[in-house]
């Protein structure tokens, strides 16, 4: 999705950036749990659960009802994309993902 709206030439920047979401979202979930807690008291748990989650599924409805393909997309293979098998047997494939998920 994000390559297909940036050019080639600025992919490192737009991931780079891109790849900062999860902590800037740790800080804002930090941030609105605190002020629950703080507006609520003992009973700031399920709001605590509920806010988040309910903006989650907001976010996500919105890109599934209003996100267009990019103007650089990519043309989509005939034969629906590389299954998932092949995609695992690249070299260094599984290292890169489980050093990524220590990471996260």
């Amino acid at each position: 999705i994000v390559s297909g709206w940036f050019q080639p030439s600025s992919h490192g920047t737009v991931f780079g950036i891109w790849a900062t979401n999860a902590v800037v979202g740790n800080l804002i979930g930090l941030g609105l749990a605190s002020l629950l807690a703080k507006e609520e008291g003992s009973r700031a748990l399920m709001p605590m659960l509920l806010v988040p989650a309910l903006f989650i599924i907001l976010v996500a409805l919105c890109q599934l009802l209003l996100l267009q393909e990019g103007p650089f997309q990519l043309p989509s293979s005939p034969n629906g994309g590389v299954p998932f098998s092949q995609v695992l047997a690249l070299p260094n494939v599984k290292t890169y993902t489980a050093a990524f998920s220590m990471v996260r």
